[in-house]
């Protein structure tokens, strides 16, 4: 019962967290992944009541909030290919060095 109100309060927390995201960026959909959602039965109920009873929710937004099936190492796969993605990026200070080359 301990670990069951310890995931709770984690949900809580989380839920809280998401409703500032969704508060300041306003998506569509979220996508929760990682070890955590071993316990998505306990966890889920909890972050969806949250966000869908708070401040503003007589504007209704409508926000998806998934679970993602990848498994629980779809963070580090995202975040390595993010790191990837920055290899293959022009640097801005060679753009910025080309500009200032007519002067």
């Amino acid at each position: 019962m301990l670990a069951i109100n310890a995931l709770k309060l984690s949900a809580k927390y989380l839920g809280y967290g998401l409703l500032s995201v969704i508060n300041i960026f306003n998506p569509s959909t979220i996508i929760l992944a990682g070890e955590g959602m071993v316990a998505k039965d306990i966890i889920l109920p909890v972050v969806i009541d949250i966000v869908k009873n708070n401040f503003f929710k007589m504007h209704e937004k409508k926000v998806q909030i998934r679970v993602s099936n990848l498994g629980d190492d779809a963070w580090e796969i995202g975040a390595s290919l993010l790191a990837i993605s920055k290899l293959f990026e022009m640097p801005l200070y060679e753009e910025q060095e080309d500009a200032f080359a007519a002067f």
